[in-house]
């Protein structure tokens, strides 16, 4: 019973965070779902013991480096805050790139074949 309870409880703290992710971000600013953002802060925030860096590969706009980050500042084992998140991308804009991004107002829309890197930061 000890452990339905529990898995009760884990779902409800996931679903919480998937709704404040939907809240808070567009999706345009996302190639991942709210509900991948908010397991993976779930999951930082109760099970990384602080072992080894976390390694994000992918990064695109940074909507999970949020969620990693979030979840490493909530994190209670204090080795945890002494690694680092280590995020790996190309940062070149490429075409269908233009699809994810047609709902933000960009100031400066990369150029295919092009940095992106400021957009990240």
């Amino acid at each position: 019973m000890a452990l339905r309870h529990q898995a009760k409880s884990n779902f409800e703290e996931i679903e919480k965070l998937r709704l404040n992710y939907r809240e808070k971000y567009n999706q345009a600013q996302m190639m991942t779902a709210p509900v991948e953002h908010a397991y993976c802060h779930w999951l930082i925030k109760n099970h990384y013991t602080g072992h080894a860096d976390i390694v994000e590969l992918g990064c695109f706009l940074g909507s999970m480096s949020r969620a990693l980050v979030n979840g490493l500042k909530e994190n209670q084992t204090p080795s945890a805050h002494e690694r680092k998140i280590q995020v790996y991308d190309r940062f070149v804009w490429i075409e269908n790139m233009d699809q994810w991004t047609a709902g933000l107002k960009l100031e400066n829309r990369p150029e295919i074949g092009s940095s992106y890197k400021p957009l990240y930061e």
